[in-house]
């Protein structure tokens, strides 16, 4: 776990992917424990949930930096997710994940 303050996490990641994929990124959330107050350095991850302005590709999540936790929404779910409970590419762990690749594609 990074000992950054969950806010600094947030705007290095922002950095990161305007960096590498400009205009993806539309709005990122802090939730969870850094929503709650209740992070802790070194113990807590950084979750987050975040819109896009596209839907994600393979090439986008090979560059976007796994520094945040969290599912990635295109902006036709902006107002649909959760409750439509689809499926999305997200982040746990530092381990992207892609819903339409099948275990053994999945990026390590």
């Amino acid at each position: 776990m990074d000992s950054a303050q969950p806010q600094t996490v947030a705007e290095s990641y922002l950095a990161a992917v305007d960096a590498a994929r400009p205009g993806l990124v539309e709005r990122l959330y802090l939730v969870g424990s850094a929503a709650l107050g209740a992070w802790q350095p070194g113990v807590s991850d950084v979750d987050a949930i975040i819109f896009t302005s596209r839907p994600l590709t393979d090439a986008d999540l090979a560059v976007l930096p796994t520094t945040v936790d969290g599912p990635y929404l295109a902006p036709e779910l902006h107002d649909l997710w959760p409750v439509d409970r689809r499926v999305v590419p997200f982040v746990v762990g530092e381990r992207r994940r892609d819903p339409g690749l099948s275990e053994r594609r999945q990026p390590r």
